[in-house]
């Protein structure tokens, strides 16, 4: 369904709880209950509480007559939520994410040698712990390129389909956050000694939907613009529907 996020079955009003769980970076509590709408008589008909639903996913939305907003989505291994305001311009509707999430990111750290030393290790910036959850992307200097699973203890390639690794990038792909391509001569790399790069989780799972723009049509808000729901491997095509929810009745 290109990028446009479709909508789930476990959605019961605007009360979102994960429909599963998997190996992903913990994350806090994305799945929370909505509170209530406020209820007026005389309010912008864009005012009112939202859902979409699809197979395995939970999404509700609440655009408040405060003029803030709340959004969740669950679905697998992934829980979102993003918050703020929401301004209206004649037929379409304005969000801003407030505050302002600060994005995980993957920083370069430091050079270890040690026997046996793997290419890669990726650690938590927060306690120095393995990061099991981002796969590696190394590109040789003979063009080959390899891509695989990074475990707790580390990573090397295949040192006969890789003899001199010359760049390398990470991903986490639940949230889709992608790392710098880093030149590992231009830092210093050498074989025999291993890259460390750490992950920091600043506000993983908070979406930031400052500048998506909103219309209704046919009873759906469908959402364009903004710099893309997940991580910073993601942007939407300019136009694009990244987003569609369907508004429900009046409670």
């Amino acid at each position: 369904m290109s990028n446009t996020l479709k909508l789930s079955a476990c959605f019961g009003a605007l009360l979102l709880s994960s429909c599963a769980t998997s190996s992903a970076p913990p994350r806090g509590n994305a799945a929370a209950d909505l509170p209530d709408a406020a209820s007026a008589t005389d309010r912008s008909s864009f005012v009112g509480d939202y859902s979409g639903n699809s197979f395995e996913t939970a999404m509700g939305m609440r655009l408040a007559e405060d003029g803030s907003f709340q959004w969740r989505l669950s679905v697998g291994a992934l829980d979102m939520r993003a918050k703020g305001t929401w301004q209206q311009q004649g037929e379409t509707i304005t969000l801003t994410s407030d505050p302002k999430p600060v994005p995980a990111r993957f920083i370069w750290s430091d050079l270890e040698t040690k026997p046996a030393a793997p290419l890669v290790q990726i650690l938590w910036a927060s306690n120095d712990k393995p990061f099991p959850y981002a796969s590696a992307n190394v590109v040789c200097a003979d063009g080959t390129k390899i891509s695989a699973q990074v475990p707790a203890e580390g990573w090397s390639p295949d040192p006969v389909k890789c003899a001199e690794p010359v760049s390398l990038t990470l991903r986490e792909g639940i949230y889709k956050i992608r790392s710098d391509s880093y030149d590992l001569s231009a830092l210093g790399w050498t074989p025999g000694s291993t890259a460390r790069i750490k992950f920091e989780r600043n506000d993983l799972g908070v979406a930031d939907f400052t500048g998506m723009t909103g219309r209704m049509e046919d009873n759906m808000l469908k959402f364009t613009g903004g710099n893309g729901l997940l991580g910073n491997d993601t942007q939407p095509r300019p136009g694009e529907d990244v987003l569609e929810l369907r508004k429900l009745p009046p409670r």
